[in-house]
């Protein structure tokens, strides 16, 4: 998390493999689904581990997230 750019043309952003599955989730959830459905929050299995309990879940299966050579189990927020 930072500065990156040069200094004519600095963006604060955050960058890095968590970041990444987030994003991939985001779309996954778009492609899982579809507009005009249900508002989903698909957290990886690391997230879930994390949460320990506070939150209903249920498993939504293991997807292929671009960029990973193993499928990440993914699960959906009740």
């Amino acid at each position: 998390m930072g500065n990156i750019g040069s200094c004519d043309r600095l963006k604060y952003t955050v960058i890095g493999d968590t970041v990444n599955i987030g994003q991939r989730l985001e779309q996954l959830g778009k492609d899982v689904f579809p507009p005009d459905t249900e508002v989903s929050i698909l957290v990886s299995q690391n997230t879930m581990q994390t949460l320990a309990g506070k939150f209903r879940s249920a498993s939504a299966g293991k997807f292929k997230l671009k960029g990973h050579n193993q499928a990440v189990e993914v699960f959906k927020l009740l």
